[in-house]
């Protein structure tokens, strides 16, 4: 049996009285105070943006922060606060706004050509466990588990390795962020007549490689959801746990690749790694079973990272809204900081340690209590304030599913994890396959914008359009190179690409307003 958690009562009591008001807000927030909002951006050519909705547990409010590339003029803040000031009246939902110039840019593998390690802890698993048995072999010896590390074959970087899944009666394929793949030319095309390349997944991660000890092909590359970071669908996670947010506006991020294992490789166990050895009592945790069947807001949770390792956390009460230049906003599921005198980290130490650092990418995040698949970590906000926690994106386990079941035509049953026990999240029929849309009131169902490509000969997906913005060039003052890099503006010399330096632009885009 397990052992419980560290002692959250003071946080489960807090999170009770947040969650009294939380319908109240967000129906005030979605249909009056957000519509305001996005309105004044607009009026003064605010394109990109995040807003996300934190909570203040000492004066007990919440605090909405605006995080826009361009400076938020001073003006138009004043047009903001005042009138969504009126909005909540009440003293149980007291709002304050802050404004921060920056960009929220999603988390990478962590690169071995990066500088950034000096901002980020160690990371915590990066063990080979395939490798001969010692003195410190854990629980499973010569076995994978959820959060291990992994990489593409001869790649320079390292992720981290998702659950196995079954897609119908005989065939297992291993679930990873699509990001592994980042830097293979040939899967961010359009043209499905290609085929798939062969790329292979190894562990432990090249970056994590000892000296004398070479990487094991473990995996070969299945199917993924397409061009890298440019795939969205419409969420049944948001359709049925955020009600409140208008069908129009349900879009998600879609980052996953599917992978077979080896014929010979041991199998892949859902069970999340405890990573490093004595932050837990185990070396690993239970089944993770099917995904969490009920709504994930404010539920304590844990997830399992490469470089993270297991680590403790609170899903967001409100899907934060980030947009990118032309393309329409998504709104994303998001993890917080846990706040309050029994809070196992600082938010100096959740910054530089906590879950979505860099090779992070395809984490698993179970429920606290059941154990049930929550989602998979892609991505992590940024700003120069270090004094404010960050932010750990994910994608709900539903969404995924969905995705996978939609794009891959090939599937004859809804995804489901590997001995999981609860099918109430199944879908009987393959969900609709519509287009993204750059007038997203023509689509109330349906994917992303481009095709998945997969090992099969059908093209999966949904259909090309001819805009797509990339999620790698968020700052509108970053301008595109000429070989689909970015280059970082007051760094003309330098055309960085988005997976050699993930959060790297924000140490030339973002300042702080006067005043926050």
């Amino acid at each position: 049996m397990e052992p419980p958690s560290p002692d959250f009562e003071d946080l489960k009591r807090d999170l009770l009285l947040r969650a009294q008001t939380t319908e109240v807000f967000n129906e005030i927030w979605e249909d009056q105070a957000l519509p305001h909002l996005r309105s004044v951006m607009k009026e003064n050519s605010l394109t990109e943006y995040s807003i996300a909705v934190e909570f203040n547990y000492d004066f007990n409010h919440r605090i909405v922060e605006v995080t826009t590339p361009k400076m938020f003029p001073e003006g138009a803040k004043s047009a903001v606060t005042e009138k969504i000031d009126v909005m909540f009246k009440s003293a149980t939902l007291y709002v304050e706004i802050q404004f921060f110039q920056g960009v929220d840019e999603r988390s990478s593998n962590s690169a071995a050509d990066s500088d950034e390690d000096c901002d980020w802890d160690d990371p915590t698993n990066g063990t080979d466990y395939l490798g001969p048995p010692s003195s410190d072999t854990p629980t499973h010896p010569g076995r994978l588990l959820n959060g291990d590390s992994i990489d593409r074959e001869n790649g320079r970087s390292a992720a981290t390795l998702g659950p196995a899944i079954q897609l119908d009666n005989e065939r297992i394929v291993w679930l990873v962020s699509g990001h592994v793949f980042e830097g293979v030319q040939a899967l961010n095309g359009s043209d499905p007549s290609l085929g798939l390349p062969e790329c292979y997944l190894v562990h432990p991660g090249n970056l994590d490689r000892r000296p004398g000890r070479e990487v094991k092909r473990v995996a070969k590359l299945y199917a993924h959801s397409g061009p890298m970071c440019r795939t969205q669908r419409q969420s049944r996670s948001i359709a049925k746990f955020a009600t409140k947010v208008r069908p129009e506006q349900r879009w998600v991020v879609t980052d996953w690749a599917l992978c077979v294992p080896e014929k010979d490789e041991i199998r892949l166990l859902n069970h999340l790694r405890y990573a490093p050895r004595g932050r837990e009592f185990q070396d690993c945790s239970g089944l993770v079973d099917a995904p969490f069947p009920t709504n994930p807001k404010l539920r304590l949770v844990r997830s399992s990272g490469r470089s993270s390792g297991i680590r403790w956390s609170v899903v967001c009460e409100t899907p934060a809204e980030v947009k990118h230049g032309d393309q329409p906003p998504t709104r994303e599921w998001y993890l917080e900081i846990i706040k309050g005198k029994n809070s196992p980290l600082s938010v100096d130490q959740w910054n530089s340690g906590g879950p979505g650092m860099p090779g992070d990418s395809g984490a698993v995040i179970v429920d606290d209590e059941t154990r049930k698949f929550i989602g998979i970590i892609w991505g992590r906000s940024r700003r120069v304030d270090e004094r404010k926690p960050r932010r750990a994106y994910f994608t709900h386990g539903c969404d995924v599913f969905d995705d996978i079941y939609s794009r891959c035509e090939d599937i004859a049953k809804y995804p489901r994890l590997v001995d999981q026990t609860d099918g109430s999240m199944d879908l009987p029929e393959r969900p609709s396959n519509l287009p993204r849309n750059y007038d997203p009131r023509d689509f109330s169902n349906g994917d992303g914008d481009r095709p998945t490509l997969s090992s099969t000969s059908k093209r999966c997906g949904a259909s090309e359009i001819t805009k797509c913005a990339s999620r790698e060039s968020m700052a509108a003052t970053a301008c595109g190179s000429s070989d689909g890099g970015v280059s970082i503006l007051g760094r003309p010399d330098s055309g960085y690409h988005a997976n050699a330096m993930f959060e790297k632009a924000a140490d030339y885009l973002i300042v702080p307003q006067d005043g926050v």
